[in-house]
C-alpha cells in the first residue's frame, strides 16, 4: 500500500514542481504529512512515531508537549534529568502529547510515567515556548528543536515517587528554575 502511495506521489510531485517551479525538495516537504498519515493508515493503536520518523517530524514542526507544576505544601517537585533537552538539571514534569489524547490526558499520563504518582486538582494555568539547538536534542536534529508546552498545576495524591529512567531524583523546590518562563493564559480578554 504504501509503495503504491509514493509510486502515485511520484509523478504528482514531478509534475507539481514544474508548474510552480518548486525543488523536489521542497514539493517532498509539502507532501511529507501525507506520507505519515499513509504509514500509520493501517497500523493498530499507532501512537508512537518510529524514531526515525519522528525525527523527520520535529525538524519540520513544533512538538505539543505538556508539563505539570505538582504542589506540595507550598513547594513544587522537580525531577533532575537525565536526557536531552535540559540533561542534569531540575525541571517539571512533562512531556510529548500522543495523537488523540487530551491535554489533561497526557498530562495525567506523564506524571504516573515520570513520577509513578496519581494527582488531583489538575488545572490549565498557561504555557511557554522553548527552542533547543542541534546539541541539546536527543534526535540530533541540525535545525534543533522546537516545543510548545502547556502548563498544568497540580496536587500529588501520594509521595510515593518511584522514578522512570528519564530521571535521576527528585526534591523539593520553592520556586520554578530561572529559565522556565510561563506566559499566563488571560481568559479576562475573551
Amino acid at each position: 500500500m504504501l509503495i503504491t502511495f509514493l509510486f502515485f506521489l511520484g509523478p504528482f510531485s514531478m509534475r507539481f514542481t514544474r508548474k510552480k517551479a518548486i525543488s523536489e525538495t521542497k514539493a517532498a516537504n509539502l507532501l511529507f504529512p501525507f506520507l505519515i498519515l499513509e504509514l500509520f493508515k493501517d497500523m493498530e493503536n499507532a501512537k508512537r512515531i518510529p524514531a526515525e520518523v519522528y525525527s523527520k517530524v520535529i525538524d519540520m514542526m513544533p512538538i505539543l508537549c505538556v508539563d505539570i507544576i505538582i504542589m506540595h505544601q507550598g513547594k513544587i517537585i522537580l525531577v533532575k534529568r537525565k536526557n536531552k533537552p535540559l540533561q542534569d538539571r531540575f525541571w517539571i514534569p512533562g512531556g510529548r502529547v500522543l495523537k488523540g489524547e487530551s491535554m489533561e490526558t497526557a498530562a495525567t499520563r506523564k506524571v504516573k510515567e515520570e513520577l509513578g504518582i496519581d494527582i488531583k486538582n489538575l488545572k490549565p494555568i498557561g504555557y511557554f515556548e522553548e527552542h533547543f539547538k542541534e546539541n541539546d536534542n536527543e534526535f540530533g536534529v541540525s535545525s534543533g528543536v522546537h516545543t510548545v508546552s502547556i502548563v498544568f498545576s497540580a496536587e500529588p495524591i501520594s509521595l510515593d515517587i518511584k522514578l522512570d529512567k528519564q530521571s535521576s531524583e527528585w526534591k523539593l523546590f520553592e520556586s520554578l528554575p530561572k529559565d522556565c518562563k510561563i506566559k499566563p493564559f488571560n481568559i479576562k480578554n475573551i
